[in-house]
């Protein structure tokens, strides 16, 4: 069974995925914001949105549980097929976990707890297509 990072993490919360469109939703509106008080608007919803794209996010929307499977399975070379941005997102999560590791003596799992809690991931990664049909979906929805 694939485990997908819209696995509910309880009941009444958001999914890791619908989280994820939210801060991304609010940073495109931010980033909008932005272009409009410097005067340089953009002037379609794929420039405003690769603009975003390369914004940080807030965490890494994975649960632990999921992380640490992926992240060992990778590490044993057996991660499979995945998109750029999938594969950029499990590069980046382990860069920081092996850096805590051998700075700190901690173990994978140890070290994964603390990359996830601490968040700040260098971007949502999403394709520029889902990113638009993300921001349209929101936009819709906000009227």
């Amino acid at each position: 069974m694939k485990n997908n990072v819209s696995t509910i993490i309880a009941a009444g919360k958001r999914t890791m995925t619908e989280q994820r469109d939210a801060d991304f939703y609010r940073a495109c509106c931010r980033e909008l914001a932005a272009s409009e008080r410097e005067g340089h608007l953009h002037p379609t919803v794929r420039s405003l949105v690769s603009a975003t794209l390369q914004s940080r996010a807030p965490m890494f929307y994975v649960s632990y549980a999921f992380a640490l499977r992926t992240l060992r399975g990778m590490r044993r070379h057996r991660s499979g097929r995945s998109y750029d941005s999938r594969r950029r997102k499990w590069h980046d999560i382990d860069l920081r976990v092996a850096a805590l590791e051998h700075r700190h003596r901690l173990s994978d799992s140890e070290a994964l707890q603390r990359v996830l809690a601490e968040g700040d991931a260098p971007g949502f990664y999403l394709s520029v297509s889902a990113a638009e049909r993300i921001y349209r979906q929101w936009r819709r929805q906000r009227g």
